[in-house]
């Protein structure tokens, strides 16, 4: 693929809107403003390791793969849809310094409220059109060197590449590829 990806996720449905609209939408944000903030609350990607992961990466990217059992009905595999449409109006890359989204930045929502939102900032976002696959037996989670294993409240994975033939063969539809950009990822309010 000639990339070395540093954050793989899981793209689904939210608030209603599908992983098509909402690319659509992120990539008007970055033609407008030069950048994005795509919402997620996974526990195994948090700002300070994806800023971490990022520091070690010369071009850092996230690949937006499909929930396992997809399938040709259900391309997308058996992500659970976001419901909570709360939208974040400051973001901070420490926790101490909090900035006001820019006004031409589209909503960026999930469930906010309780303090564990975050979200990944990208300069790029590249919609993969044709059907392309990525096997995640090529990476590892990078907090323990395991295989990946995605859950509810752990859909994207701070990972490393792994050696040939480490891991059972995972292959999942790619969706998307988008390049991270300083401060790479924030925390939400």
């Amino acid at each position: 693929m000639g990339i070395s990806p540093v954050v793989i996720s899981v793209i689904g449905f939210h608030g209603g809107s599908s992983p098509r609209d909402i690319l659509r939408r992120k990539r008007e944000d970055i033609e407008r403003n030069g950048l994005t903030y795509w919402l997620h609350r996974s526990w195994k990607s948090k700002p300070e390791a994806v800023q971490a992961a990022c520091a070690m990466a010369s071009d850092p990217y996230c690949l937006f793969v499909a929930a396992a059992g997809a399938t040709p009905e259900n391309p997308y595999g058996s992500s659970r849809p976001t419901i909570m449409n709360e939208k974040a109006r400051e973001w901070s890359a420490n926790r101490l310094d909090w900035t006001k989204f820019q006004e031409a930045q589209s909503e960026v929502s999930g469930k906010v409220r309780d303090g564990s939102a975050h979200a990944l900032v990208f300069d790029r976002l590249d919609v993969v059109e044709a059907e392309e696959f990525v096997d995640l037996s090529g990476f590892m989670d990078m907090r323990d060197e395991t295989p990946l294993r995605f859950f509810p409240n752990a859909c994207s994975i701070c990972c490393l590449e792994t050696p040939p033939g480490q891991f059972v063969s995972k292959r999942r539809r790619l969706f998307a590829r988008g390049r991270l950009c300083s401060p790479f990822s924030v925390w939400l309010r």
